[in-house]
């Protein structure tokens, strides 16, 4: 392995960890509405989906967007 292979590695790493913070900061930024935000199935005032099935479609249908 190469310099540049290791900085490729580097690279990927580097950008599955922005991808990953940029998703996390969409769903924190879902409120709780008494309602799966997905389904519209009635939850705890507290949870905003269902189940992980649920959150994950939620957060494919509302891709991170710049603010620039």
């Amino acid at each position: 392995m190469d310099e540049a292979d290791r900085a490729q590695i580097e690279i990927e790493h580097a950008l599955v960890s922005l991808v990953d913070a940029a998703r996390y900061r969409v769903v924190c930024a879902a409120e709780p509405t008494g309602e799966c935000l997905n389904c519209g199935n009635p939850l705890p005032p507290s949870r905003r989906w269902c189940d992980s099935g649920c959150r994950d479609d939620w957060t494919r249908m509302h891709p991170v967007r710049s603010v620039n």
